[in-house]
């Protein structure tokens, strides 16, 4: 587990990390409460890559969870991906996991419960 995390760390750039070559892919988009009292408590994986969310963009996506799917995706994809390459990951990785409605359903369902 400590090598792991050292991995992580490693590969930290810019705020967007990947993981190594040996971890299994996953496709999807979903979130991940890591802690509590952190700088980023929460992190939004695509596939096998996550970006930090800080505590304000997730109490904010939280308020409009019940927003209609596409205005949903516009404002996640507004906060979560600060750069344009970003944004062009969550939306390649979106489309690329299936049917983006389901997935953006799932994900207003999942930052409720964070």
């Amino acid at each position: 587990m400590f090598k792991e995390a050292v991995k992580r760390s490693e590969n930290e750039a810019g705020g967007f990390t990947q993981y190594s070559a040996g971890e299994e892919p996953v496709k999807g988009l979903r979130f991940e409460r890591i802690g509590k009292n952190r700088h980023y408590n929460v992190v939004f994986h695509m596939g096998s890559s996550y970006i930090p969310v800080t505590d304000e963009i997730v109490e904010e996506l939280k308020a409009q969870s019940l927003l209609p799917v596409e205005r949903f995706l516009d404002l996640l994809i507004d906060r979560v991906g600060y750069s344009s390459y970003l944004k062009d990951q969550i939306r390649t990785e979106l489309k690329s996991s299936g049917d983006p409605v389901t997935q953006i359903t799932v994900l207003q369902g999942a930052i409720r419960d964070l």
